[in-house]
């Protein structure tokens, strides 16, 4: 039989870094589209993203997230991302979730 105290109680998240995502439509920075893959600012995110959560089985593949890592190096920023590509930084948010709504 084995007498040994019970293993202490740890916090699960200790060591781990705990990191900030913001959440965009892209709609709310380019407007109203109809087709995701004619918006410039659509296949640059496409391009630079880290991870790509496509939905499969959703009617012509429409709805579809990316992830950009901001800690990554960006090039050629489309000029409607600036701002928010800049700001988010400022904040310290580390990753943008963009997404088709």
């Amino acid at each position: 039989m084995n007498n040994s105290p019970p293993a202490a109680v740890t916090n699960p998240l200790a060591g781990h870094p705990v990191m900030q995502m913001l959440d965009v439509a892209m709609s709310a920075i380019v407007g109203d589209y109809d087709d995701a893959d004619l918006v410039p600012e659509w296949q640059w995110v496409k391009r630079m993203a880290s991870h790509s959560h496509e939905h499969v089985g959703v009617k012509d593949d429409s709805a579809y997230e990316y992830t950009l890592n901001l800690a990554m190096e960006l090039d050629a920023i489309p000029p409607a991302l600036q701002p928010l590509l800049t700001a988010t930084q400022q904040a310290g948010v580390n990753y943008i979730l963009f997404y088709n709504d």
